[in-house]
């Protein structure tokens, strides 16, 4: 009994670790991050696969009679296209949610720096092919569309479209994925930078 006494009140007196508040703020910012980009993923998700029905509906139930058989190929390969760049955005979000803040450091770190090379490599290889493929599919089907139109019609749609996809893609886009990588290398160099402190939480 006098052993297990001495060893009650011993346990009884030690103090409990104390957590750096440094290392919880990393998480924190860590998890923040994780969530932001997990949203905006979700969000693009769920619009590319309803841009991906609702097209499909249109060109199957819809009153829209196509004449050229390229139409129908430039039809349906749009709405492959959208259901592809859906598929995608989810296939990152659960990249994301692999990412957890009770991982050990160096697992959590080679998490997201896997994320961000998946991140990157999708948005350079099927952004390339996305933007070249939607751009056909378009001009497949104005052609089919504005068949009918005047030369004017066609200058002023082929102008409109093209100024658009210049918009788009080279301004709006490219603030977007700046914004984006910027987080993710953030996160990822304070995580490297404060490693020690991540690997020994208590003092």
């Amino acid at each position: 009994m006098t052993e297990f006494d001495a060893l009650q009140t011993l346990w009884k007196t030690q103090k409990a670790p104390v957590a750096i508040p440094a290392f919880q703020d990393l998480f924190l910012k860590s998890q923040s991050t994780r969530h932001k980009l997990i949203r905006q993923l979700v969000f693009s998700g769920v619009t590319f696969l309803a841009t991906t029905l609702f097209l499909a509906y249109l060109f199957l139930y819809g009153n829209i009679n196509l004449y050229y058989s390229t139409s129908y190929i430039a039809a349906f390969t749009l709405v492959g296209l959208c259901l592809l760049q859906s598929i995608l955005q989810w296939v990152c979000v659960f990249f994301l949610l692999r990412i957890n803040s009770l991982q050990i450091p160096s697992e959590h770190i080679l998490l997201w720096q896997n994320y961000f090379d998946l991140r990157r490599k999708i948005l350079h290889i099927h952004g390339n092919f996305y933007i070249i493929v939607l751009n056909v599919c378009m001009v497949l089907l104005g052609i089919e569309i504005l068949k009918t139109e005047s030369a004017t019609v066609h200058w002023v749609s082929g102008i409109g479209y093209t100024l658009w996809t210049i918009v788009c893609w080279f301004v709006i886009r490219k603030r977007i994925l700046y914004k984006e990588y910027q987080q993710i290398i953030t996160t990822i160099q304070l995580l490297q930078k404060n490693r020690g402190i991540l690997e020994n939480p208590a003092l």
